[in-house]
């Protein structure tokens, strides 16, 4: 097979497609072919050619014969991939050929136009999701939620037991966290999670627990744990009429109970706090209190009462796409702009340069500076001045589906093919 960087062939000594022809030779050494402008509806094939023929060994091309060369008939006619572009290397080993394809993986081809395989990604669609272990090694949740350590600059998969769906991480006071559904015989989903807690190699155990809902359980998007070791997570349940699935706030699960709290819109008082039901991203401000961006608003999360920052609060725009903490302020990116909350009051009114790229995701560093991306690029603030970064800058794109910054202080940034990793500074420029 013959592969371009956009396009495949077949080539064979038989066959409809586009005829090759000799090269002129001249004094070269070796034979060497190119294609002929025959358009393909109009490529006659060759005639049959025996394997000796076509198999011969090679010579130099001695002055006799520079000009006339000879070479067995060959005919290209073009591989359909199914809509798989951009190859970039091919191999072969006689019987299967492997091809890589830009952010799809690898696709393994049988001879004849057999099955074809391709390997998975660890390019999310939209949620990126980091954790830092204790050793400062970084993991990360991909596509199917794989995990994922970072090791030499490269991603490594983790190999997980088969009796668990790996389903969120996040960073807390011992490291790096996994919060997985225990699967059935089936490999469906039950109501019992397990919280894992991150080791030199790998994750160990910590606690496991059978949630109390109304439907099953169908996914854990997204998780966060407090600095008391309190692990909250998203959950996602199957809808009552037993079609599709909703959000259903979130649970805190606290390894020394068996007492577990649900927060959503109908908690009965004693089991939890009300807040919205479709949460979708989680932060913790200096005080310890949780903070979820809710389609309603912005909501906090106190030890004895749950309160919705919305239009009548102060937050422009319902709809909240993402909050995070800085240095003694929380930041908070809404339908109408960014925002920051600090003293008891927000404050929407920001330079021009954010409220023109409008970013709906953000993360916090080390330093409590906060990075903020969106579809017109990457904003940064350094805790006195904004700055932005885009395709004219250096970015591969200037949309941006999500951002985060590990321990040591990595910026990644999720786009819609690839993740990009930013290496802080080092050292004097």
């Amino acid at each position: 097979m013959l592969f371009t960087t956009e396009h495949a062939y077949v080539v064979a000594p038989n066959g409809g497609g586009e005829s090759f022809s000799p090269t002129d030779a001249g004094d070269a050494t070796t034979e060497s072919l190119r294609p002929t402008t025959v358009p393909f509806a109009e490529a006659t094939p060759p005639a049959e050619v025996s394997a000796s023929d076509t198999l011969r060994p090679l010579s130099p091309f001695g002055p006799a014969r520079a000009s006339s060369p000879s070479a067995p008939g060959l005919v290209a006619r073009q591989y359909d991939l199914g809509g798989a572009t951009r190859f970039y290397r091919a191999l072969s080993d006689g019987e299967h050929a492997y091809v890589g394809v830009a952010n799809e993986g690898v696709l393994a081809i049988v001879r004849g136009g057999g099955p074809r395989f391709s390997s998975r990604s660890l390019v999310h669609a939209e949620d990126l999701q980091i954790a830092t272990d204790s050793d400062g090694a970084v993991w990360a949740r991909g596509r199917d939620n794989d995990i994922a350590k970072m090791v030499d600059g490269r991603l490594r998969r983790l190999v997980l037991p088969p009796e668990i769906a790996p389903q969120a991480v996040a960073s807390g006071p011992e490291g790096a966290y996994l919060v997985a559904i225990v699967l059935d015989e089936q490999r469906h989903p039950t109501n019992v999670v397990r919280v894992y807690g991150s080791t030199h190699t790998g994750f160990r155990q910590l606690v496991e627990r059978t949630l109390t809902l109304p439907t099953s359980l169908v996914s854990i998007p997204f998780a966060g744990v407090g600095t008391d070791g309190h692990v909250w997570m998203g959950l996602q349940i199957t809808r009552e009429s037993g079609e599709g699935s909703r959000m259903y706030g979130a649970a805190v699960i606290d390894p020394a109970s068996e007492t577990v709290l649900y927060h959503h819109r109908d908690a009965p008082q004693g089991t939890g706090l009300s807040i919205p039901d479709e949460v979708s991203t989680m932060a913790f401000d200096g005080a310890g209190n949780a903070w979820f961006a809710t389609l309603s608003g912005a909501a906090r999360v106190e030890p004895f009462q749950a309160i919705v920052f919305g239009e009548a609060r102060g937050v422009r725009g319902d709809v909240v796409t993402d909050v995070v903490a800085g240095t003694n302020v929380m930041w908070i990116a809404a339908a109408e702009g960014l925002g920051s909350y600090a003293d008891r009051e927000f404050d929407f009114f920001q330079p021009p340069i954010v409220m023109q790229h409008r970013p709906t995701s953000l993360a916090a560093d080390g330093a409590g500076h906060i990075w903020a991306a969106g579809r017109y690029g990457l904003l940064q603030h350094d805790g006195t001045d904004w700055a932005h970064f885009d395709s004219t800058s250096g970015l591969p794109t200037d949309e941006l589906r999500d951002v985060e910054v590990d321990g040591q202080g990595r910026v990644w940034l999720l786009t819609p093919d690839a993740l990009l990793v930013l290496e802080p500074q080092r050292g004097p420029r």
